[in-house]
C-alpha cells in the first residue's frame, strides 16, 4: 500500500542555480512529513545540478526521488516537463513546485485537509496581478490529473499551461478553488530564464507565448476538448520513464 498522500512535483533543465536555493528548505520540510515525497524531473541539465544533487541525496529519505531524462537534445517544453515529474510520482495528490519555490508547512495541512473532502483542486496563489512565481502551486487528485491528460503538450513551450489545466478541471465539473496569498515564497528573477532555452528570438517576449497559448486554451475549452494529449498519454509516458530514464533515491540509481 503506498503510504504517499502528497507528492511535489518539480521540473527543472538548467536551473541549478534556483534549485540549490529552494534545496535545503524544501528537503526540511519533505524529511519532517512521511506524508510527502518529492520528485524532480531532470531534462537533461547540463549545469551540474545533477552532480550537485548526487553529492547529497545519500543522506537523505528515499521519498526524494531524481529522475534524470535523455530529453536534453529536445527543445525545452514546460508543458512535457511537468508531466514527467507527475507522472513518475506516487502520491494520491499531486501538486506542481516550480524549481524556484519553496515548500511551505502550511500548504501541507492545507492540501491535505482540502482534498478531496472538500475540492477536487487546490490553487495555492499570491495575488493574481502580482503571484511573485507562485502561479504554478497547483494540487489535485492524481486520478483527475490521469484522466485530463495532464498538462497538456500541444500548447506553446511557455505561457499558460497552469491556467490551461486549472480551467480544464472546472469544466469538468470538479470542485476547485484558487486560494490567495497562500502561495507561499518564491526566487524572483525576469522572463529571460523562463524563455532562455525555448527561443533564441530577442523579439519575443513571455506576452507573446501566454498570449498565444491562452487564446489556444480558451478555444479548446469552449469547444469541449477538456481531454489533453490522446487517449495514449499515459502509456507513452510510462515507456518513457521506463526506457529513457534513470532514477535515484537516496543517491543510488534504482
Amino acid at each position: 500500500m503506498n503510504p504517499t498522500l502528497l507528492s511535489y512535483c518539480t521540473c527543472l533543465f538548467n536551473r541549478g542555480d534556483q534549485l540549490q536555493a529552494t534545496w535545503q528548505n524544501n528537503v526540511l520540510r519533505i524529511q519532517a512529513d512521511p506524508r510527502l515525497e518529492w520528485c524532480i524531473y531532470d531534462w537533461g541539465s547540463s549545469d551540474g545540478i545533477f552532480e550537485w544533487v548526487m553529492e547529497r541525496l545519500p543522506k537523505l529519505t528515499k521519498r526524494i526521488r531524481w529522475c534524470q531524462s535523455d530529453r536534453m537534445n529536445q527543445p525545452w517544453h514546460i508543458s512535457l516537463g511537468k508531466n514527467g515529474a507527475h507522472f513518475m510520482a506516487n502520491g494520491k495528490i499531486l501538486m506542481n513546485i516550480d524549481a524556484d519555490n519553496f515548500i511551505m508547512p502550511k500548504s501541507n495541512d492545507m492540501i491535505c485537509g482540502y482534498i478531496p473532502r472538500k475540492l477536487d483542486l487546490v490553487h495555492l496563489c499570491n495575488d493574481l496581478d502580482n503571484h511573485q512565481g507562485t502561479y504554478g502551486r497547483i494540487a489535485l487528485k492524481r486520478e483527475i490529473f490521469y484522466e485530463l491528460g495532464g498538462y497538456d503538450e500541444a500548447l506553446p513551450a511557455a505561457g499558460c499551461q497552469d491556467v490551461d489545466l486549472v480551467e480544464r478541471t472546472r469544466a469538468k465539473g470538479y470542485r476547485v478553488a484558487r486560494i490567495l496569498r497562500e502561495g507561499g515564497l518564491a526566487i524572483q528573477h525576469g522572463d529571460e530564464s523562463r524563455l532562455k532555452y525555448i527561443t533564441q528570438d530577442p523579439s519575443i517576449v513571455m506576452w507573446d507565448f501566454y498570449r498565444t497559448s491562452r487564446e489556444q486554451s480558451a478555444k479548446n475549452i469552449a469547444e469541449g476538448r477538456l481531454i489533453a494529449n490522446g487517449s495514449e498519454i499515459v502509456h507513452e509516458w510510462d515507456a518513457h520513464l521506463k526506457n529513457n530514464c534513470r532514477f535515484y533515491q537516496g543517491g543510488v540509481e534504482c
